[in-house]
C-alpha cells in the first residue's frame, strides 16, 4: 500500500534536528540511527526516535493538496501512539533522510514523503531510499494520560547539568539526577561538589532520573517547549507544548542525603564571602588558572576582610590579586582551596547582578556553600588539600 503526504520544509528541518540529537546516540543497534514515521489517516507526519532510555515522539500537521494526491484529510487529531498496525509506516535513517531534504532545491517551501513497497520510500518525488523494516524499531512507552505538574524549566537543569559526572562511574546518583518532588528540589552531584536547585513540587516520590536523557530536555527546539511532568511507572513523562512529549526511563537505586551536605545550620562556620555581582571574582579566578596544570590544579582564596585569589605552580610561578568590586569577607582569617572549574561552573548559574555568598566552613572540614537564595540555587564544593 502506498501512502503520501506533504510537509512544510522548515518544520521538518527543525524536527529532524531534534531527533537527531537523539537517534544514533547507541551505534550498536542500526535501527536506532533510524527516525520512525508514519502517516495517519487525518493527514499527520508522526516522528520518534530513541536510543532506549529516552524517547522523543513528535507530529507534524500535513499540507492539504489536491484529493486525488493526498486522500489523507480530516480534523487533526493530536497522537500520543502509533498503533503497530498502521500500514503506512517507514523506518529510515535519519542522517540519510536530512541528506535527501537537504538536497531538495531551498525555494522549495513544502517536501512531500512517500511510502512504498518493500521498505521502500520516495523523498519529493524524485529521491528513493531504502529504510528498515518498521516492525523492528523498539516500542516506546505511550504518552500516559493523567494530571500533568509544572515542576521544573530549564534553567533548573541548567544548574545541575554543569556537573558532569565521570562516565566509567555507573552509581545511580553519579550516572542521574534527582528530582525531590516534596521539597521541590533537583539534584545533582560527581562526588566532588553538588548542585541543587530550586523547582516546584508534585505527589511523587523520590526520582532518579538519567543524566542524559535530562541533556536531551535541553537541546534546541526541545528547551523552548518544556512544559508539565508526569511520573508513572518506570518513566518520567515531559509534556512538550509544541504537540511532542519525550519519556525518560528511570534510574534505580538509592541518593545519598544531600540534606545534611547543605545544611549548614549545625555545621561550625569560619566565616562569609559576600558579593555583589560575580564578574570580578570570576576574571580574578580566571587569570589564576592561566599557571595551573594538571599536578598543581588548585586555585586558592586567601581570607582575611579582602578575597584574595592565589595561585601556585613550581613550574611556572605564582599569582596573588585581591579581588576588586563589592566583595568581603567576614570571619576568621583562613585560606582554602578549590578546583577553579568547580567554583566557576557554580558562579555561572548566578545572575551577573546577583547578590551571593559563599560560607566557609572550620578548618575545611566539610564543603563550602556557594549560593544565592534569590534565584533558588546552592552548591556545595569540597575544598582541596593544600
Amino acid at each position: 500500500m502506498e501512502a503520501k503526504i506533504v510537509v512544510d520544509r522548515k518544520r521538518l528541518e527543525q524536527k529532524l534536528a531534534v531527533l537527531k540529537k537523539l537517534a544514533g546516540r547507541k551505534t550498536s543497534l542500526e535501527i536506532l540511527d533510524c527516525v520512525f514515521l508514519a502517516i495517519t489517516d487525518d493527514n499527520q507526519l508522526l516522528m520518534q526516535a530513541t536510543d532506549l532510555e529516552t524517547a522523543y515522539m513528535t507530529q507534524i500537521q500535513g499540507i492539504e493538496t489536491e484529493a486525488d494526491e493526498n486522500p489523507y484529510r480530516g480534523k487533526p487529531t493530536r497522537h500520543y501512539r502509533i498503533p503497530v498496525t498502521m500500514p503506512n509506516r517507514m523506518c529510515i535513517p535519519v542522517a540519510k533522510l536530512m541528506a535527501a531534504v537537504k538536497a531538495v532545491p531551498k525555494k522549495q517551501k513544502a517536501i512531500s514523503i512517500e511510502v512504498l513497497e518493500n521498505c521502500w520510500h520516495r523523498i519529493n518525488g524524485t529521491i528513493s531510499m531504502v529504510g528498515m523494516d518498521p516492525d523492528d524499531f523498539p516500542d516506546i512507552p505511550d504518552m500516559q494520560y493523567g494530571v500533568y505538574h509544572k515542576v521544573f524549566d530549564v534553567d533548573n537543569l541548567d544548574q545541575v547539568l554543569c556537573v558532569a559526572g565521570n562516565k566509567d562511574d555507573r552509581r545511580a546518583h553519579i550516572m542521574g539526577a534527582l528530582l525531590n518532588f516534596r521539597t521541590g528540589e533537583m539534584v545533582k552531584t560527581d562526588g566532588s561538589r553538588l548542585h541543587v536547585s530550586k523547582m516546584g513540587t508534585a505527589p511523587y516520590d523520590n526520582t532518579l532520573v538519567p543524566g542524559p536523557g535530562l541533556q536531551f530536555l535541553t537541546v534546541k527546539g526541545v528547551k523552548e517547549h518544556i512544559g508539565n511532568v508526569r511520573v508513572a511507572g518506570k518513566y518520567i513523562f515531559v509534556n512538550l507544548d509544541d504537540d511532542s512529549y519525550v519519556a525518560i526511563r528511570l534510574l534505580e537505586g538509592q541518593y545519598p542525603l544531600y540534606e545534611e551536605i547543605v545544611n549548614t545550620r549545625d555545621r561550625d562556620i569560619t566565616g562569609h564571602i559576600m558579593a555583589l555581582g560575580k564578574k570580578d571574582l570570576m576574571e580574578t579566578i580566571k587569570e589564576a588558572m592561566a599557571i595551573t596544570s594538571d599536578n598543581y590544579p588548585a586555585v586558592i582564596l586567601n581570607l582575611n576582610g579582602e578575597v584574595n585569589v592565589k595561585s601556585h605552580n613550581p613550574n611556572i610561578g605564582e599569582f596573588l590579586k585581591t579581588v576588586p568590586g563589592r566583595i568581603k569577607y567576614v570571619g576568621e582569617p583562613v585560606e582554602v582551596a578549590f578546583h577553579p572549574g568547580y567554583i566557576l561552573a557554580a558562579l555561572d548559574q548566578i545572575p551577573s547582578d546577583e547578590t551571593f555568598g559563599i560560607q566557609i566552613t572550620q578548618d575545611n572540614e566539610g564543603p563550602c556553600i556557594f549560593g544565592s537564595e534569590t534565584v533558588g540555587f546552592k552548591a556545595a564544593i569540597m575544598p582541596m588539600r593544600l
